[in-house]
């Protein structure tokens, strides 16, 4: 079944901010997963740059760690001294070839590293060189030399090149630092964002929703208005001809799905003509209203009764084709009003002459059963009036033009 245009809208409406919103959320998860990519990139680059700075601050240690062996050895000629000198030169060099290694992050190594590697060899050689005039002079020599010792010099070139490339790699720390720290302000602002936008979208789209569910719930009981005013009688708010024709129709195919029968009674008051033309319209109004009353006290929930026009009724009895069950419904509504009805100017007496056709026996169409059903009502006229006749066949016509009653049955 197609979609009408005014669903689609409302549908296009309420999708909109839905949409709109599970957009922004998946253009910030993407977002926030290049920022996310972005900082575990640079925060590997932090870790580098420790490592090399530790790199650098070991070797730094090593190289002090062999002077100092080498002045303890000269100092007290103990070989002791001589254990923390070989370890320092074996991690000078472990240290001179992690540097190599990282030169391909840190261009800076590229030079640094044949400069420290030139200096550790003259520094390593002055120390063996102080180790050899140690053993070859006296007590004395270590003193004597220690005072031109040119590793000094040497030593003062390594930190300088060492405090150098430790100044920059901290200086590059700073900067990665700073870019992570402006990466997570744009997660937290870009969230913020998010959250926000998020919120007022669907704030306002919950708005505009409740609206649009307001909006047509008012076009639908305009709607329903607008229905009952065409289907439902204004004085006695129960349906109209059209209204009636509608449940017929409802019924009637019902009835040819399942085979269910129903019955149609045709209702007409009798006196009400004169009540109408001695006592006013208001009095007939009235009296219309409380005839109406009485039948609907008197029918079944599951029957319906509609005004035609006038005087004229009509009652579809529901799964009711038993010609003693519709007697008897036909008995209760002639006797609803056998009391009479009180008006301002005095109380009135009403009847009502009631015709009986059902479905499938009386008729095989709408039209067919609602002939039957008047054509009956004019033989209870016929017979005296205020009583029930049932169809024997539906729609008979004499020669003359007039109904043909013969085979029809009365109830009073």
């Amino acid at each position: 079944m197609a979609t009408s245009e005014p669903e689609n809208n409302y549908r296009t409406q309420i999708l909109r901010p839905l949409l709109l919103a599970a957009s922004i959320l998946l253009v910030s998860v993407i977002w926030l997963f290049a920022i996310s990519y972005h900082l575990i990139q640079i925060n590997q680059d932090r870790i580098q740059v420790d490592e090399a700075r530790l790199v650098i601050e070991k070797f730094t240690r090593a190289v002090v760690d062999a002077e100092t062996g080498q002045r303890g050895y000269l100092l007290t000629g103990h070989p002791s001294f001589l254990d923390p000198y070989n370890g320092a030169y074996e991690q000078a060099i472990a240290d001179l070839r992690a540097m190599r290694a990282l030169s391909s992050f840190y261009p800076e190594f590229t030079s640094l590293e044949p400069q420290l590697q030139s200096l550790v060899d003259r520094k390593f050689q002055s120390i063996e060189s102080s180790f050899k005039i140690q053993l070859n002079a006296g007590s004395y020599a270590p003193h004597l030399h220690l005072s031109k010792d040119p590793g000094e010099g040497i030593m003062l070139e390594i930190r300088k090149l060492a405090s150098n490339a430790d100044r920059q790699l901290l200086e590059q720390k700073r900067s990665i630092e700073r870019s992570i720290h402006q990466d997570l302000m744009q997660v937290i602002v870009g969230a913020s964002f998010t959250v926000a936008a998020i919120s007022l979208i669907l704030f306002f789209g919950y708005r505009h929703i409740v609206y649009l569910f307001e909006r047509a719930a008012q076009m639908q009981t305009r709607a329903n208005n607008l229905q009952q005013q065409v289907t439902i009688d204004s004085l006695t708010k129960i349906p109209n001809r059209r209204g009636f024709e509608e449940c017929v129709q409802n019924h009637f195919a019902l009835a040819q799905r399942t085979g269910m029968p129903f019955s149609i009674f045709y209702l007409d008051l009798d006196g009400f003509k004169a009540i109408n033309d001695q006592h006013g319209h208001d009095a007939g109004d009235q009296t219309l209203i409380t005839a109406i009353d009485r039948f609907k006290s008197t029918i079944r929930d599951s029957d319906m009764i509609a005004r035609l026009g006038g005087d004229e009724f009509a009652l579809v009895a529901h799964n009711a084709a038993d010609r003693e069950q519709l007697s008897m419904l036909a008995h209760r509504l002639i006797e609803s009003l056998e009391q009479p009805i009180k008006l301002p100017g005095g109380e009135v007496k009403l009847g009502v002459s009631i015709g009986i056709a059902s479905y499938p026996q009386n008729g095989q169409s709408i039209d067919d059963l609602l002939t039957a059903a008047d054509v009956a009502m004019y033989q209870a006229k016929h017979q005296g009036k205020n009583r029930a006749c049932f169809s024997a066949g539906g729609h008979r016509m004499t020669d003359q033009g007039i109904p043909d009653y013969s085979q029809d049955d009365a109830v009073k």
